[in-house]
């Protein structure tokens, strides 16, 4: 797979739950295939930020170095950090009891 172009879908950051969990399931989707590290994960899916998403993720950032933490660089801490902001706690326990009774 050397020779396959990666293309890591636009995420735009609206508060479209679906919208959310559809990027980063083709995200994973992508990633899996690929044996990148995880920093360069990160990388790749924070270039795909556009609009809300993307003065969003860089004021994460910056508020993270003036604080005097650790910058975000892996996809795991990356994927915790975007579900909190883009999936509403209701939405959570909704998805989570649909599951229950199934």
């Amino acid at each position: 797979m050397d020779d396959v172009e990666v293309k890591i879908p636009k995420f735009l950051g609206t508060y479209d739950s679906e919208a959310y969990l559809d990027w980063k399931m083709k995200v994973d989707q992508i990633f899996n295939c690929n044996n990148f590290r995880e920093q360069k994960k990160m990388k790749l899916a924070s270039f795909e930020f556009e609009g809300y998403a993307l003065v969003w993720w860089n004021k994460i950032q910056v508020d993270r170095e003036r604080l005097r933490r650790h910058r975000v660089n892996t996809w795991l801490v990356m994927k915790r950090i975007t579900r909190e902001r883009f999936i509403p706690p209701h939405y959570e326990s909704m998805f989570n009891c649909i599951y229950c009774v199934i």
